[in-house]
This record gives structure tokens, C-alpha cells and sequence, in this order.
């Protein structure tokens, strides 16, 4: 072999490992990203005041004598009650709202109404808006539909993970309407929040599944909730729906054995 073509295979070789040395790992960078993890700010603190919880939202819904929708995912949020505002992050498997498209306006703004009338009455409001694009209608948020509008970034906390923003009504008397009024914290204020099941035909997108009869099953472990208020964090994740259930379970037999022991008095 000459020389020359020994060179040229020598330069060759050392081109492909620099190449290869310098080119982008993208099936690396791939498996960083954890699509069932929120993306958050690192400098957000603990958040020790609000909580989530199936079992709170059954006794609320029990406290009020008022029927649970057992075809939705019904959770009860706690909040200290001095907040004015906060934001809840909800992975996309839930829905407080329908956000596909309707048939007509009229579908669209009785859906509307449904879910303001549902939050007025317990003290708590949220911005939407019914609007008509070249598709048809639909409900929108409008914070996050403003920033998409402005270029920003439409899924900032993670592909599956969705916001709305929500305000407690200034003039709302807590102590004697909405769920408020059976909390026994006196320091917080609670709300039940209903929210549609989405399921997918992709194995790994949904955390959970609720069977017939209430019965909640964990598919994928990752966060399901978050909620941002004054610059504190809290989550609510897989395994937090696990204890929750396990607790609602317990406070459901609790019930059922004191209303056998009822009958047998009468």
C-alpha cells in the first residue's frame, strides 16, 4: 500500500472520531427529559398550608349533603386564607373543562357556564373565554392563550402538563357558603374540584385509572398536581393518590359502619 493512501486513510479515521466526538448526543438528551416530572423553578419554597385530597373532597361532599360524581376525578384543595391567587398545574389526562371543539356556540357557552357557576359558587373564579377560530368554538384559557398568541413557550411546564390561574372572589362569604364553611381549619379555605378523565390510547401518558367502582389504579408513577402561590410549591404525585386512597377507603368503611350501627338502634 503507498504511502499516500496510507495518509489518506489515517486522515480518515481521525476525522470520523472527531466527528463523532463533537456530534449531539440526541438519544441522550432524549432520556433527560421526564415527561411525567413538572418542570419547575428550583427557587420556589415549600408550600406547608395547601393540600390536595380525594378523601377531603368525599367528606366535603358528604359535610354539604351534596352527591359525588363518581364518572369524574373529584379532589379537595386546601389553601391558606389570606391567598388571593394561585396557579394549579394539572396534568392533560384531567380536565376541569372541555377545551376540544364544540358544534355550536350555544355547546360551547353552556360548558362555559357550567364551570364558572361550579367555582362562583365556592368562592373561587378562573378567566376563560368562548371564542371561534377557523376550526370552530371552543373554551380557552386566557392567560395561556395570550402567551401563545405572543410566541411563548405553550407547554412551559412539560408536553403533559397543562395551567389555569385562579382567583378567590374578595366579596364571597366563606363562613357561610361554599365548602368553606365545613372546613374545620378555620385558617384555610376549601374547595372540591371536578375534573374529566382523558384517556389515551398510548400506554404511558396516563398515571392512573379509575375503575367502575371508584377503585383507582397507578399505571405510571409521576406528579399529577401542583399548585404556586406567593413563590411556594406544592405537589401532589402518584404516590400521594395512593395514601389518599388508602385514607378514603378507611374514612369510607368508618361511614358505612356507623350508619349500619344507626340502623341497628332505629
Amino acid at each position: 500500500m503507498s504511502k499516500s493512501i496510507k495518509k489518506s486513510i489515517s486522515f480518515l479515521l481521525a476525522l470520523f472520531i472527531i466527528i463523532q466526538t463533537i456530534k449531539p448526543d440526541f438519544t441522550a438528551s432524549a432520556d433527560k427529559i421526564d415527561v411525567n416530572t413538572i418542570k419547575l423553578d428550583d427557587s420556589l419554597k415549600k408550600d406547608d398550608l395547601t393540600y390536595l385530597s380525594i378523601e377531603k373532597a368525599q367528606q366535603l361532599y358528604d359535610l354539604s349533603n351534596k352527591e359525588s360524581d363518581n364518572n369524574k376525578f373529584n379532589i379537595g384543595l386546601g389553601i391558606d386564607k389570606n391567598t388571593r391567587e394561585f396557579r394549579l398545574i394539572i396534568r392533560d389526562e384531567l380536565k376541569l373543562y372541555e377545551d376540544g371543539y364544540f358544534e355550536n356556540e350555544s355547546q360551547a357557552q353552556e360548558e362555559y357556564n357550567r364551570v364558572k357557576e361550579n367555582l362562583n359558587s365556592q368562592g373561587l373564579d378562573i378567566s376563560i373565554s368562548v371564542i371561534k377560530d377557523e376550526n370552530g368554538y371552543r373554551i380557552v384559557n386566557d392567560s395561556a392563550y395570550e402567551e401563545i398568541v405572543d410566541g411563548k413557550e405553550e407547554k412551559p411546564y412539560g408536553p403533559y402538563y397543562s395551567y389555569i390561574d385562579f382567583k378567590v372572589l374578595d366579596d364571597f362569604d366563606f363562613s357561610k357558603n361554599g365548602y368553606s364553611q365545613y372546613e374545620k381549619d378555620k385558617n384555610k379555605l376549601a374547595f372540591n374540584l371536578e375534573f374529566a378523565r382523558y384517556e389515551s390510547l398510548d400506554p404511558s401518558f396516563n398515571l392512573f385509572q379509575m375503575g367502575e367502582d371508584a377503585s383507582i389504579n397507578i399505571k405510571n408513577d409521576g406528579q399529577i398536581f401542583a399548585t404556586i402561590s406567593d413563590n411556594k410549591l406544592y405537589i401532589y404525585d402518584t404516590n400521594s393518590l395512593k395514601n389518599d386512597y388508602d385514607k378514603l377507603k378507611q374514612y369510607q368503611l368508618e361511614k358505612e359502619n356507623k350508619e349500619e350501627s344507626k340502623t341497628e338502634v332505629v
